[in-house]
């Protein structure tokens, strides 16, 4: 599978939805199996959620900050979110 372009502020939330789908999964199911309400990985296309990014991304074989690179440094550290205040 080749993966969504990859722009300054990182891959499309649409991008990811429909790579999560090509692998036959829905963010609905992969967000319940991770025992996460149904709409936790749809608010982490928009909003910085480093665990659902660490779910996301893992299940589609990158890095995080390849899907978000706005919200990672060079070296794959927070930028944003309560995680990276918190450093």
């Amino acid at each position: 599978m080749s993966l969504p372009a990859r722009s300054l502020s990182g891959w499309h939330p649409a991008d990811v939805k429909a790579a999560v789908q090509k692998r036959g999964e829905t963010l609905t199911s992969l967000a319940e199996r991770h025992n996460y309400d149904a709409s936790y990985l749809r608010h982490a296309l928009t909003r910085p959620l480093h665990k659902g990014e660490l779910i996301l991304a893992a299940f589609l074989g990158v890095k995080p900050q390849t899907i978000w690179p706005d919200r990672y440094d060079a070296r794959g550290r927070r930028t944003v979110g309560r995680r990276a205040r918190a450093a």
